[in-house]
Formats: C-alpha cells, structure tokens, sequence
C-alpha cells in the first residue's frame, strides 16, 4: 500500500495500522442460528396454553434433545424458539427432525382444534459470546442473530428456510442427507433486507 497525505509526499505503509474503534472483537466466534415459530398458536384457546406446552412443545424438545451437545444456548417465549449451534450440519438436522416432529404431531389425539404449523429458520454467521445482565447466564448477540429472527416470519408455515452463508457451509460440510432449493432473493421482516434463500429438505 501507498499513503499520500495531504502534504502530497509519499511513503509507503512498512506495518498494518491500528484498527478503527468498532474493529471486529478477536472474541466473535462462528455460529449458526435457529429461530422456530408455531403458526396458529395465536388462535389457540387460554384453556389450551399449557395442554400447548405439554404436548406439542414437549415433541418438540425431544426431537431437540440429540442435538443438544451441540446447543450453546437455548430460548423461549411463547411459541418461540431460539438455538444457537456450533455446527452447522447439527443445525440443519435438528430443523428437519423439529419439522419431522411437527407434521407427524396428532392434534386431534390430544385434543388441539388448532391447525399447528411450525416455520423454521436458520443462518450461519458470527457473532459475539456475551453475559446477559438480565438473564444472568452466557449468550450471544451480533447482527446476524438479528438476520436469522428477521427471516423466521416470512418462511412459509411448513417450511425451513436457510441462507446462503448456511448451505454453503452445508456444501463444504459435503452433507448429502438433505437438499437446499434455491427459492431466490426474499424480503426479510421489518425491512432488514433481502437475501438469496433456500428451503432445506431431506433425500428421497
């Protein structure tokens, strides 16, 4: 590199300069994010709030729990789902056997007149390992947490949707259990923008 200053003289660079202040931490690790949402649970009488729970949420946190030496952290609030994992490849199975679970759930077994779909988003990424002050415990934050919760609510009900950060790495993982269907550039929630996405579903 060459620097002019305004004095006109140039010099060149003999060592790399000082980072800016906002300089990416050394502490940002990679991580893939999976935000999950029910859809119908809005219209899920309060009378079924915790039959809710118990049975269809239960499903879904055994077909979580394989998965989960892999979990670094792990939400609620609600119908809500938030998973942060060091594996992509983890991630993605986790989704499919989250979806698995929820298509095969009988609502009329347990007594739910609710249509329940769940829509599953996942994204690859950094981000930084944090303390939550509130929740007193270890997590994260960073942008790209924020791009995995803004394409949760346009994935179609039934549906996983990924990035494209999250099937390449799939790609260069050489996953072959499933295929990513390029569904093109999708708006995202609360115009955080428009990215090239994929629905991930298994062979065969």
């Amino acid at each position: 590199s060459v620097i002019i200053p305004p004095s006109g003289e140039a010099y060149r660079l003999t060592q790399a300069p000082s980072p800016p202040p906002d300089h990416i931490s050394p502490d940002v690790v990679p991580r893939a994010f999976l935000f999950a949402d029910v859809r119908g649970f809005s219209k899920l009488p309060e009378r079924h709030m915790e039959l809710f729970v118990q049975t269809y949420m239960a499903g879904l946190a055994q077909a979580i729990e394989p998965f989960g030496g892999d979990i670094d952290y792990r939400a609620t609030a609600g119908d809500g789902i938030f998973l942060v994992f060091r594996t992509p490849a983890l991630a993605a199975a986790c989704a499919i056997a989250m979806q698995e679970r929820s298509e095969s759930f009988d609502l009329d077994h347990h007594g739910i007149d609710v249509h329940l779909q769940l829509r599953i988003a996942v994204h690859y990424g950094p981000c930084h390992p944090i303390h939550d002050p509130i929740l007193k415990k270890d997590s994260f934050a960073g942008r790209e947490i924020i791009r995995a919760a803004r394409i949760e609510p346009v994935t179609p009900p039934g549906e996983i949707y990924v990035t494209e950060q999250l099937a390449s790495a799939l790609f260069l993982a050489g996953a072959k259990d499933w295929r990513c269907d390029y569904v093109g550039i999708q708006p995202t929630a609360k115009g955080f923008g428009n990215f090239r996405m994929y629905s991930i579903k298994p062979h065969g």
